[in-house]
């Protein structure tokens, strides 16, 4: 679909595995539409990822029996070190209320612009406070949106909820290219 908006894109095979990562767990079946390599940096992959709900609930309280489809755009790479793995999203008000009882959330006392802005839960809190440096989580921290995961030494993110758009792609390919950097320092 923006291959022939961006000479920087290179084709590539659609990956497959991204149903164990949190953000497509949202969804009773995800298809990737296509793949591509940036030719700046062929470690990071674009993907278009087609996503579906099969009932959706209407307004009402009412379960549809219908087709949800959404686009997104979500860009992948490798990193240098396993941190042990983590989730990162957008810190919400009810995140904020769970965290006063449950206390999961990964907290770094040298940024609260971060702490404030982000949830990032782990299994191993010290391993990730250790793997992420204050470059990155001032970097993030700027950013509107993000989402991100690592499992393993593969990092998953997109940087919007929103309809896949050529300025998100664009941003996605910026954003990757940093993270990557900042990740594998």
């Amino acid at each position: 679909m923006f291959k022939e908006f961006f000479d920087e894109l290179i084709q590539t095979s659609k990956p497959i595995g991204l149903g164990k990562f949190t953000f497509f767990n949202r969804y009773d079946s995800i298809n990737v539409v296509d793949s591509f390599k940036v030719k700046s940096d062929e470690r990071l992959r674009i993907l278009e990822v087609k996503a579906f709900n099969e009932f959706a609930i209407h307004s009402s309280g009412r379960l549809m029996d219908r087709d949800v489809r959404s686009i997104h755009i979500v860009a992948t790479f490798q990193i240098n070190q396993d941190t042990g793995g983590f989730y990162l999203s957008p810190d919400t008000f009810v995140d904020k209320i769970m965290d006063l009882f449950l206390n999961q959330d990964v907290d770094f006392d040298n940024n609260k612009l971060f702490n404030n802005k982000y949830k990032v839960l782990a299994n191993d809190a010290d391993r990730v406070k250790d793997s992420l440096s204050d470059d990155f989580l001032d970097y993030a921290s700027k950013l509107d949106y993000l989402e991100l995961e690592v499992i393993g030494q593969r990092v998953v993110f997109c940087i919007s909820r929103n309809p896949s758009t050529k300025l998100i792609l664009k941003e996605t390919i910026n954003v990757g290219l940093a993270l990557n950097v900042l990740l594998n320092k």
